[in-house]
């Protein structure tokens, strides 16, 4: 073979790999697990992103991909939560909560140990269980220092939103909290007989996320301080 003929077949070689779809690699189970750990408590776009191209978004069922959530995550709050609020809730209230719940969790920072594997189930699925240790803002202390300045009518209590200057106020003690507070929650992931593709929720299989774990870090805080009763 001539070479201008080995040239020209290298240049089709060449041109068809090109013009060939490239699909990203899998992620791991702990890729994943970090990754929706991202999306949903620090509002991550890019993690969203990724999570959408590994599983795409369901016709129905829970919804685990959300690009609205990080689009604009106090909007999120004000349209999915909002109707939670206690009777009497003014709107400002309600979009002072919003924007301490983002306030909660946006500085979070997670990490997954090594992916615990069980036997396949009956169904052909395999269940990891994965510990996700997550380190977020210690503002039990400046809280307590809004609660000592604070008055009666400005705390809240299970029927009662605190007031909406106070509200702003621990959310912006959240955000100048130092980033200290430990805690390891466990999230659970599903894939099917291969092993490819990891997701939350599959079928039947519903696991736990753990996120809410992270979440209820806050409220403890709250309570602890005083800014709830």
């Amino acid at each position: 073979m001539g070479t201008p003929v080995k040239f020209l077949l290298l240049i089709s070689i060449l041109l068809v790999l090109g013009s060939s779809p490239v699909r990203a690699a899998s992620l791991s189970p702990e890729e994943t697990a970090e990754l929706y750990y991202r999306a949903w408590l620090n509002f991550d776009r890019g993690s969203m992103v990724r999570l959408d191209k590994e599983w795409g978004s369901p016709d129905s069922g829970p919804r685990y991909v959300d690009m609205e959530l990080v689009t604009d995550p106090v909007a999120w709050q004000l349209k999915y939560k909002g109707s939670n609020a206690p009777k009497g809730t003014t709107s400002e209230q309600q979009n002072q909560f919003a924007k301490l719940w983002v306030a909660s969790t946006k500085r979070a920072r997670c990490k997954a140990e090594p992916a615990r594997i069980g036997a396949q189930l009956p169904t052909g699925a395999f269940l990891a269980r994965i510990k996700m240790n997550c380190v977020v803002a210690d503002a039990e202390p400046a809280f307590r220092k809004l609660k000592a300045g604070a008055k009666p009518d400005d705390l809240g209590d299970g029927g009662r939103m605190p007031s909406a200057d106070l509200m702003k106020q621990m959310a912006e003690a959240a955000m100048a909290a130092p980033v200290t507070h430990k805690i390891t929650t466990e999230i659970q992931l599903v894939s099917g007989a291969d092993k490819r593709v990891w997701r939350v929720g599959s079928g039947d299989v519903q696991p736990e996320t753990g996120i809410d774990g992270v979440s209820a870090v806050f409220i403890s805080q709250m309570l602890q301080s005083g800014l709830l009763r």
